[in-house]
């Protein structure tokens, strides 16, 4: 399987939104980034794998994908989604105070409707870094008070499997000769993340 490091997510602080009506079957490949991101059907249905584990997401379901997770998505001619994607300084200071990640899959409708009718009137005003984390902190904050968070070991390992293995292969990088990193780096990638093997194109 190979894996795409979605870097452009991560590659600002600021608060990203994305309304998107699709025409057509999309097909999103098994990503990561550091970002959280959540995403609002508002209409259709969507087919997502997460960490393995693949669930259908309806009309007024929602998606949690916690920082790290590996996903990917089938998007069927006709949705309308909200996706909203935070940097980690963005989120820091909600998870700073839980200890846990979300369910991947929230399906309870009528406290979707309330979480995100709420957010989306508020988005206008997204662009500034005090008002992108307050706006952040309230959708975490909504969605902690319908969803309880969880934490497994295995969620746990996961997370550090794929951390440790991109922080590894950059130290790697910046302290072997050029002509040795990459055979270095596919022995580093198998140690921390056997599935792992495209990620010399991540970093």
């Amino acid at each position: 399987m190979a894996l795409i490091y979605e870097k452009c997510r991560d590659e600002t602080e600021k608060l990203q939104y994305i309304k998107s009506f699709k025409t057509v079957q999309t097909l999103f490949a098994t990503h990561f980034h550091e970002s959280t991101e959540i995403v609002y059907l508002e209409s259709g249905k969507i087919e997502t794998t997460i960490n393995g584990t693949t669930f259908t997401a309806e009309e007024g379901d929602a998606i949690f994908i916690n920082r790290f997770d590996l996903h990917s998505y089938k998007s069927e001619a006709g949705n309308l989604t909200h996706v909203f994607i935070m940097g980690k300084s963005l989120s820091e200071p909600f998870f700073r105070n839980i200890k846990g990640r979300f369910p991947s899959i929230l399906k309870n409708k009528e406290a979707n409707k309330e979480i995100f009718e709420t957010v989306l009137k508020l988005i206008k005003f997204s662009g500034s870094d005090s008002l992108d984390t307050g706006i952040c902190c309230l959708l975490l904050g909504l969605i902690e008070k319908f969803y309880p968070s969880v934490c497994t070991e295995e969620k746990k390992k996961h997370t550090w499997c794929v951390g440790s293995s991109i922080l590894s292969i950059n130290i790697l990088k910046n302290l072997l000769p050029s002509p040795l990193f990459p055979l270095i780096s596919g022995t580093v990638q198998i140690i921390f993340h056997p599935s792992s093997i495209n990620i010399l194109a991540y970093i």
